[in-house]
């Protein structure tokens, strides 16, 4: 029988190959959905609801789009990564909190809990992979030439 998930399962050393390419996917699907919470935010789009009329809501969008992308992008995705997660802090203290009780279930802050841990990851691990920063980078002839 054969595998369908390489060694990645057991933890062996050649699943570390597969992080770099796992990592950037995860960055860049979640970044695009971050910037889709900031469309609806700004324009409406995607969904029904209509765009935000206040000043804080249409701040919140702009970071939303601005650093998502970014992050999607992996440009700057660092720096973008933290401002987005304290963003997503504030947004659970000042919306969600108050609404029904402590408890991100309960008050349905459960996103913005998890785009704040996961925005905070992605700052401490910055955006291009050393693999594609290496392979992007332009190499110094390191030779002398007399």
């Amino acid at each position: 029988m054969s595998r369908v998930i390489p060694s990645a399962v057991e933890g062996s050393p050649d699943s570390r190959r597969y992080e770099p390419f796992a990592y950037a996917l995860l960055r860049a699907v979640a970044g695009l959905m971050f910037v889709m919470h900031g469309t609806a935010k700004l324009w409406g789009w995607p969904g029904t609801r209509p765009p935000a009329t206040d000043l804080l809501r249409i701040s919140a969008g702009w970071i939303e789009v601005v650093c998502g992308l970014l992050i999607a992008v992996g440009v700057l995705a660092g720096w973008a990564a933290f401002i987005a997660s304290g963003t997503m802090a504030v947004a659970y203290f000042m919306r969600h909190h108050g609404e029904g009780g402590f408890w991100p279930l309960e008050n349905r802050g459960e996103l913005a809990v998890l785009y704040a841990f996961l925005w905070l990851y992605v700052a401490t691990r910055g955006g291009l992979t050393r693999r594609v920063r290496r392979d992007v980078t332009p190499r110094r002839d390191t030779t002398t030439r007399s």
